[in-house]
């Protein structure tokens, strides 16, 4: 079976604390919270079929280690059943770290400090998009592959659990295709958890622009090569505190987006960033 994890990164704030008791009470935080935020059909066919039996599952064949100085989370696909559920549950982990601070205060009130996540919001995790990307489509829910540089997405793409009908592009009406491209090019996830704590999380300017430009924009890049390749270095050095404080991002960024402007197109800082950092050569 494949599937994905990840591992934090903790330190013990008191000396009785209880590295397995923590891992599990943090999961049961990170539950609660999702619960509470997401209620649609789409969601619930992670949190009602897998979330909790994943959890279940890592506990008792100990894929869910835990010590003094990490937690481990893995996610299993159940041998390709639930490939889209394991990316969605990693996806909601991350988030909720990222950005719920009453998460984290429990943490300390348990006698830990989350290291992995040293500010909340972490806003250049978010920027970047650093997770998996969802889409909701006709009640349902989509995990979409990220594009590398000089590709487009087509139908193997996006795709959900086992019984969840296989989409392809010629049927996705123009909204439902916006968000699968917007998805695959710049990493913006519409599950309903994003859709509710993003906005409020994201700072104002990164969001000001037109999302319907993402897709012609992915294209433009490939013709200003110099101003992309100075961007993305600029951005790729740029820290969390240099974003706080300039909004906009280095001047490097600010000179393609002028540039893109002379093409008619705006997409906002928080989707041309990932874009950029996705396009990076490896």
């Amino acid at each position: 079976m494949g599937g994905i994890g990840t591992t934090l990164s903790i330190r013990r704030l008191r000396a009785d604390a209880d590295p397995v008791a923590f891992h599990r009470a943090l999961w049961a935080k990170i539950d609660s919270t999702l619960r509470t935020a997401v209620s649609g059909e789409a969601g619930d066919q992670v949190l009602a079929l897998y979330f909790s039996m994943a959890a279940d599952d890592g506990f008792d064949d100990g894929s869910w280690s835990s010590s003094e100085t990490r937690l481990d989370f893995r996610f299993s696909d159940a041998s390709g059943l639930c490939s889209m559920s394991c990316e969605a549950a990693l996806h909601w982990l991350e988030i909720v770290l990222w950005t719920d601070r009453f998460v984290h205060r429990m943490a300390r009130d348990a006698g830990w400090e989350i290291v992995s996540v040293p500010r909340v919001p972490a806003l250049r995790n978010v920027l970047t998009a650093a997770t998996p990307t969802l889409v909701e489509l006709r009640d349902n829910l989509y995990y979409v592959s990220r594009r590398p540089r000089g590709r487009f997405v087509d139908d193997d793409d996006f795709y959900s659990d086992d019984g969840i009908p296989k989409l392809t592009l010629a049927e996705l009406n123009p909204g439902e295709r916006l968000a699968v491209e917007a998805a695959a090019y710049s990493g913006e996830c519409t599950c309903e958890y994003c859709r509710n704590v993003l906005p409020f999380v994201l700072l104002d300017p990164w969001q000001e622009g037109n999302t319907s430009d993402v897709t012609a924009t992915w294209s433009a890049l490939d013709e200003m090569p110099n101003e992309e390749a100075a961007a993305s270095d600029a951005v790729s050095a740029f820290s969390e505190e240099e974003w706080i404080q300039s909004p906009l991002g280095p001047p490097a960024l600010q000179a393609l987006r002028d540039a893109l402007s002379t093409r008619d197109l705006d997409p906002p800082i928080s989707r041309l960033v990932p874009m950029l950092l996705q396009r990076r050569p490896r």
